[in-house]
């Protein structure tokens, strides 16, 4: 190869590696601040959801204690969480990057989502729900997930308590523990159907 055909090559690489997107700004640069039916619908999809899974949980705890609770949040917490997307036309999940039950490892907006959020975090900003589009023209609704008060029985320093056994029996591969109060958990994630 001639060194004009080296210096070619070297300067086409340089462009097209100057020319990557940054993913942070490329997230961010789909985030939509205009758009308050899906946002409002996203916050209410939420809202639902997460009430009728803390109710639920409660009354699991009250009637069967924390083991009773683990074994069914294990099979019923997904099912809960989609429960009212036919009626909302919408699909709602939950993504974290360190799972308990491997069905909520984050897709990949959903981890570009994640790094925003905890770019922020790391920054001192606000973290706040938001409306994103996806390079595929879908609109998207993101809501962090904190660790409150009564999330630390099961996600705080429990490997001590005696129903971790019960948690190590379901998810072998548990990473959700060792949480404080205020810690970014996840995130809610809803997709608007058309």
């Amino acid at each position: 190869m001639n060194n004009l055909s080296i210096a070619s090559l070297i300067v086409v690489i340089t462009l097209m590696l100057s020319c990557k997107p940054d993913s942070q700004n490329d997230f961010s640069s789909g985030i939509i601040t205009d758009d308050s039916s899906h946002y409002n619908l996203g916050r209410k999809t939420v809202k639902m959801t997460f009430d009728t899974l803390s109710n639920v949980l409660k009354t699991k705890i009250n009637e069967e204690g924390m083991e009773g609770a683990i074994g069914f949040c294990n099979i019923e917490a997904l099912p809960l969480t989609t429960l009212f997307e036919d009626d909302l036309r919408v699909a709602i999940r939950r993504a974290t990057s360190l799972t308990r039950n491997p069905k909520n490892a984050p897709t990949e907006l959903e981890a570009e989502a994640l790094n925003y959020y905890q770019r922020l975090r790391s920054e001192g900003t606000p973290l706040e729900d938001i409306v994103y589009q996806s390079r595929g023209g879908e609109a998207h609704y993101f809501k962090p997930i904190f660790i409150q008060p009564h999330c630390l029985s099961c996600h705080g320093n429990v490997t001590n308590q005696p129903y971790y056994k019960k948690i190590k029996e379901l998810y072998p591969g548990d990473k959700a523990i060792d949480y404080q109060e205020g810690d970014l958990r996840g995130i809610w994630s809803v997709k608007f159907k058309n």
